[in-house]
C-alpha cells in the first residue's frame, strides 16, 4: 500500500509524479516492490488525483482516491483501502526515494508487524522512535517525549491483517480526522508488540520541499546510483 494523497504547496502535482531520470519517485517504488516479488499494490490517492489516472490501466495496480485529503491524515486514508487489503502488507509513504535492501530487510524480517528505522537524518521533521523490550515503545516527532532516541521512523513499515483490522476497530470511533497511521500503530502496540527492522547505513531522503527534490536530484539520488550500481556488478 502506498500513501500518495497529500499535498506539497510547493509543487503543482503530486510528489510521487515528480520525475526522477527515466521514472517517477512512485514509479521507482512500484518497480522496487516488482523487483521484489510483490504482486499486488494498492495506490492511496488524494491531490490532483488525476494525474495517476493513467496507472490504473496497469495489471495488479489498484487506486483508491481519499477525497478527504486536505482535511484527513494517513489513518484515514489507510482506513479506505480496507475493502481491499486482504492479508499481511507493506505500509510505504509516497514521497520518498530508498534504497532497495530497505525492503528487501523489512520482508526478510521474521516479526509480521515491523517498522524500519534508520539513523537520525537531523531533517528538523524526523519521527523519532524509542525501543523497550526489542519493540517500538514510543513514537512521537516531538524529541521532549523521549528519554532516549533509537532512531527515526523513515514510513516504511510492515502491518498483519490481525493489526490492521484492530487498527481498524480502533479508528472507528475515532474523532480526530487528523490522526496518522504510525499513532495508531503506535497504540495497537501497547497490547501486541510491533517490531522493528534498523539500517544504519541506508540512503534515502523525503520530498517535502523544492530544496529537498534539488537536493535529491543533485546529490542524494547519484549517490544511490553508484551504490546500486556496485552492488549490482559485484553479484553479476
Amino acid at each position: 500500500v502506498i500513501l500518495a494523497a497529500g499535498e506539497r504547496s510547493k509543487f503543482q502535482k503530486p510528489v510521487g509524479l515528480l520525475g526522477l531520470e527515466n521514472e517517477t519517485i512512485i514509479g521507482r517504488i512500484i518497480r522496487l516492490l516488482k523487483e521484489c516479488g510483490i504482486k499486488k499494490i494498492v495506490i492511496i490517492t488524494g491531490y490532483e488525483n488525476n494525474y495517476f489516472q493513467s496507472m490504473k490501466y496497469e495489471k495488479d495496480i489498484y487506486l483508491i482516491e481519499n477525497k478527504q485529503y486536505r482535511w484527513t491524515g494517513t489513518m484515514a486514508s489507510l482506513a479506505l483501502a480496507s475493502t481491499i487489503i486482504n492479508d499481511d502488507f507493506l505500509l510505504i509513504e509516497g514521497d520518498m526515494i530508498f534504497e532497495k535492501k530497505a525492503i528487501d530487510k523489512i520482508i526478510e524480517s521474521s516479526n509480521r508487524n515491523c517498522v524500519l528505522i534508520t539513523k537520525e537524518s537531523g531533517s528538523g521533521d524526523e519521527v523519532f522512535v524509542e525501543l523497550k523490550n526489542g519493540f517500538i515503545y514510543k513514537i512521537s516527532k516531538d524529541i521532549n517525549q523521549f528519554n532516549k532516541i533509537d532512531g527515526e521512523m523513515i514510513g516504511i513499515s510492515k502491518i498483519s491483517i490481525d493489526i490492521y483490522r484492530k487498527m481498524l476497530a480502533e479508528f472507528k470511533n475515532n474523532q480526530n480526522p487528523y490522526m496518522n497511521y504510525e499513532y495508531m500503530l503506535l497504540d495497537v502496540g501497547r497490547t501486541y508488540n510491533i517490531g522493528y527492522v534498523k539500517i544504519y547505513d541506508l540512503i534515502w531522503t523525503e520530498i517535502d520541499n523544492t530544496w529537498q527534490y534539488k537536493n535529491l536530484i543533485d546529490y542524494i539520488y547519484p549517490i544511490l546510483k553508484r551504490k546500486e550500481n556496485t552492488s549490482n556488478e559485484k553479484f553479476k
